[in-house]
């Protein structure tokens, strides 16, 4: 199931839990903007984007 209501980025502990809601490929981009993290893709590239900023147990960058 899809949700359409957002929560705070920082709640959201996995990408699955991520993945429940729907973005609007202009949030994804803002999300991205605040991450300080490539802005300009498509909708999937920018959730790549983000799962492997954000939610990537094997990336070496510091998670915000």
């Amino acid at each position: 199931m899809v949700k359409k209501n957002h929560i705070e980025l920082k709640s959201i502990r996995s990408f699955e839990v991520f993945s429940r809601y729907y973005w609007y490929r202009k949030d994804l981009s803002d999300i991205c903007k605040q991450l300080g993290i490539e802005y300009v893709g498509t909708k999937q590239e920018l959730n790549s984007y983000i799962k492997e900023w954000k939610f990537d147990s094997t990336s070496n960058r510091q998670r915000k």
